[in-house]
């Protein structure tokens, strides 16, 4: 076996995920919790004590485990099925999945193992080394993750989080929709293994229509609330889908002399589709209409990745929010964020 150290970006996701836990879950809630296993000077003096919750200790000791002075895991990031190492690279992502504590980590925990699933189809498929019982296997898994993803969907949408769900659920969409075209190109590749190939795209295919139906449902939702916090949502999904159009037109632009001709051409029409929906997007803001705002810049978004995955045959890599600054958090021990080994610090 392999004995390497969960990655940077890992230890570091995992390192934010538990002080977002700890925030919102602190052990000293009340005045004397802080006192648990002191025993009073005077026998009279007695105290209420109250055990640690039990998820606050699993994530202590997933900590320690995981950030400890010279601890390591067994991983093998990368590995494929079929590959001695795969097991040991499934044990460390559900060990990675255990360190989600609300809804939208959860869900995005879920769109993240979605799509690494359908990259080693993605691999297996190129390889010409896929069997049908591999195929069976990780279509499965999809279709737990896609299962999970949605269940934490409805329990976003409880909270007030409807628009961090739609985002989540536009990703596995775009995920998805991406193999049917890899899938279809690929049959085609193997000849006589065109038509199951092709069967097995429009599953895949299938897979989309449902969960862009699950993203329908949030957007009717979504569409009704104009309050300020949804204003405030909508200016910076708008930004965002400006950015990525941009950033899109630039890639098709700067690569178009290796893409086909009828590939650039669809991708430049999805990317219109993409700009028009911006522009109605920014329509609907100035008259206040902010949550139909909100799916008109979400919908820009999601179209822009479209274009580049018709340019690329290839799903896009997706582009991740960016997080709150964490404020008052001293960088030491567990909150130290960590380096790449290659990241040169200056004092």
């Amino acid at each position: 076996m392999k004995n390497i150290n969960f990655k940077i970006e890992d230890k570091n996701q995992i390192r934010e995920d538990l002080i977002s836990f700890m925030e919102k879950n602190p052990v000293r809630e009340k005045g004397f919790a802080r006192y648990i296993n002191w025993k009073p000077v005077f026998p009279t003096l007695q105290l209420k004590m109250q055990f640690m919750p039990t998820k606050i200790v699993t994530a202590a000791l997933l900590a320690a485990l995981l950030f400890g002075t010279g601890a390591t895991a067994l991983a093998a990031e990368g590995s494929l099925p079929g590959d001695t190492l795969y097991p040991v690279q499934e044990a460390s992502e559900k060990v990675r999945g255990w360190m989600k504590f609300n809804p939208e980590s959860k869900a995005e925990w879920h769109a993240k193992m979605t799509e690494k699933r359908l990259t080693e189809l993605d691999q297996l498929v190129f390889e010409g080394k896929i069997t049908e019982e591999q195929k069976t296997k990780l279509e499965e898994k999809v279709d737990d993750r896609i299962e999970m993803a949605n269940k934490q969907f409805e329990k976003m949408k409880e909270r007030g989080e409807a628009g961090g769900a739609l985002g989540i659920a536009s990703k596995i969409e775009n995920s998805l929709e991406a193999r049917e075209n890899i899938f279809r190109r690929a049959g085609n590749a193997f000849g006589k293994l065109a038509d199951k190939d092709a069967e097995f795209a429009e599953k895949f295919q299938d897979k989309a229509d449902k969960m862009a139906e699950k993203r329908g449902d949030m957007e009717e939702k979504i569409k009704s609330d104009n309050s300020e916090k949804m204003k405030s949502a909508t200016e910076g999904t708008m930004k965002a889908a400006e950015k990525i159009i941009a950033e899109v037109k630039k890639y098709i632009e700067d690569n178009k002399s290796e893409f086909e001709e009828g590939d650039v051409a669809s991708a430049l029409a999805k990317l219109a589709e993409a700009q028009t929906a911006h522009e109605n997007g920014t329509i609907m803001f100035g008259d206040g209409e902010y949550g139909r705002a909100f799916v008109s810049f979400t919908t820009a978004h999601r179209l822009a990745q479209q274009a580049k995955m018709l340019a690329t045959g290839k799903n896009p890599k997706p582009i991740q929010a960016a997080k709150p600054f964490l404020q008052k958090i001293k960088p030491f021990g567990l909150f130290k964020k960590l380096k790449p080994a290659t990241e040169t610090q200056t004092e």
